[in-house]
């Protein structure tokens, strides 16, 4: 025989035997579990966690956040005795106008998306 059909054969018999591997299910799943595993034990991170957080409720946070400091530090410098509905007012103004914006910003995402 010669080389060129003894390096012939021997492409043939390796060809065979990797088409016929009984381990490459095993490692392909093993892989799957392994990919699984990582994705499962992530570690905690906040802004991931306010990435899941649709914005139009943030923005609505964020908002009351905003008003509850008006709420709180504006009666300390004024004294006019409808300065408590004016700060409940503003802070409902603050909350829809958070709701708003960021209701803004998630259907620029959502057209992003779908583009």
């Amino acid at each position: 025989m010669s080389t060129e059909e003894q390096d012939r054969l021997r492409r043939i018999k390796d060809q065979q035997l990797e088409t016929r591997d009984p381990l490459k299910k095993q490692r392909k799943q093993d892989a799957s579990i392994a990919v699984k595993h990582r994705k499962r034990t992530r570690s905690f991170s906040f802004t991931t966690m306010l990435d899941e957080i649709p914005a139009c409720w943030i923005g609505l946070i964020v908002g009351l956040m905003v008003g509850g400091f008006f709420v709180l530090v504006l009666p300390l410098f004024l004294d006019y005795p409808w300065l408590d509905y004016a700060t409940i007012g503003g802070t409902l103004f603050l909350m829809i106008l958070g709701f708003l914006v960021g209701r803004a910003i998630d259907s620029q995402d959502t057209i992003k998306d779908l583009l």
